[in-house]
């Protein structure tokens, strides 16, 4: 059986985590590039780090749900959860289901508002 203390597994965290954000940042440009044309590679970085901490403060742990999360944030704003529009946005992200649930939820939500902008 291998032991890893706390260290070890904080490094495999860090590096982890820092692996999804250096993959990330070239898809957030991508996808939005509106929202990510005037941030440096350091902003940016600094920015998904934060959304992941935010992510992972609501059981978001899989990198699909952090993914889909920090999609939200750039669409809707990194406080989207706190802000009057979207009333019912924390209160999904509380609910005591599983995180698919939660996140589908959250998707069906933001796509039944773009179709509403749409009109």
């Amino acid at each position: 059986m291998i032991n890893i203390n706390d260290n070890q597994l904080k490094l495999i965290v860090d590096y982890n985590k820092q692996k999804f954000i250096n993959q990330a940042i070239n898809v957030f440009r991508t996808l939005y590039s509106k929202q990510t044309t005037e941030l440096s590679e350091v902003d940016l970085s600094i920015k998904l780090n934060n959304i992941i901490d935010k992510a992972v403060s609501f059981n978001l742990t899989r990198e699909d749900h952090i993914t889909l999360f920090a999609g939200i944030c750039f669409e809707w704003g990194d406080d989207f959860d706190s802000l009057s529009n979207y009333p019912w946005a924390r209160k999904i992200l509380k609910w005591n289901c599983s995180a698919d649930i939660r996140v589908q939820a959250l998707i069906s939500k933001f796509n039944h508002l773009q179709e509403y902008k749409k009109i």
